[in-house]
């Protein structure tokens, strides 16, 4: 319950991405069931370190990238509406799709990997075949229909990464 009241309170207040990093680091099990556990080592090579990679079921790694619960998912006009694509579709905001680009790029990254007896050996022997990445990012509470279909479009739209929204947790 204790951990409940902190993960709303941090909601309100807009924590940033590494207070969620540590907060999900300590409650791993609302990534879901198949995430066994949090790898300590976040550095897929020189230039690249994930947020969260986690082993998942099978000996296998998983990518996940939070973002602010703050950051508007939807690209918004300076009226404050949502820009519709030809007046009918609702497009990811800017920051939602360099996530994307993110975390397909890690993906990339981590599937290099693969063969390398080096890189297996410095993530604790989890072989990174196929990741999937998953995107913790903005809110859902107050959404439309409209929203939740143009959310389900999307998710359907990206073959190996998912995103969630922190009400999902």
């Amino acid at each position: 319950k204790a951990n409940l009241q902190k993960f709303k309170k941090a909601l309100e207040s807009d924590e940033d991405e590494k207070f969620w990093q540590g907060f999900l680091k300590e409650n791993s099990w609302m990534l879901g069931t198949s995430s066994v556990e949090i790898l300590a080592e976040r550095r897929l090579d020189i230039k690249h370190e994930i947020d969260f990679p986690i082993k998942v079921e099978g000996g296998f790694m998983d990518i996940v990238e939070i973002k602010k619960p703050s950051f508007p998912f939807w690209v918004l006009m300076k009226d404050g509406n949502y820009y519709k694509y030809r007046g009918k579709h609702l497009i990811p905001s800017l920051e939602l799709q360099g996530a994307i680009a993110q975390t397909t790029k890690y993906i990339l990254q981590a599937e290099k990997g693969l063969d390398s007896k080096d890189y297996i050996e410095t993530h604790d022997g989890i072989v990174p075949l196929k990741p999937r990445g998953l995107i913790i990012y903005g809110r859902s509470r107050n959404w439309t229909t409209e929203e939740w279909k143009a959310f389900r479009l999307l998710n359907d739209e990206l073959h190996t990464v998912q995103i969630i929204t922190f009400d999902h947790l």
